[in-house]
């Protein structure tokens, strides 16, 4: 079934992706991500929160079209939660 479906897929603009790991609670970070995504809003943002040997972090990702933007928003992120 999956063969007979592939030639009638179209595609479309690739999409670039960066993650940046953020060691702190999500309840940290969420303000400075929304303030992200309220200046970004051509950027699709999620937040995937873990827990690790007690400690709480989350994996930020940011995707869109336009490479220099995410990059820009992922470089804005890092200023903002130094490593």
């Amino acid at each position: 079934m999956l063969a007979s479906l592939l030639p009638t897929l179209t595609g479309g603009q690739p999409l670039a992706s960066r993650t940046l790991r953020i060691e702190r609670g999500e309840g940290d970070i969420a303000g400075p991500l929304g303030q992200l995504a309220d200046a970004h809003p051509d950027l699709s943002i999620g937040c995937y929160p873990y827990q690790k040997d007690g400690k709480f972090g989350a994996n930020v990702v940011i995707r869109g079209v336009d490479t220099a933007v995410v990059d820009a928003a992922i470089a804005e992120l890092a200023e903002t939660f130094p490593a």
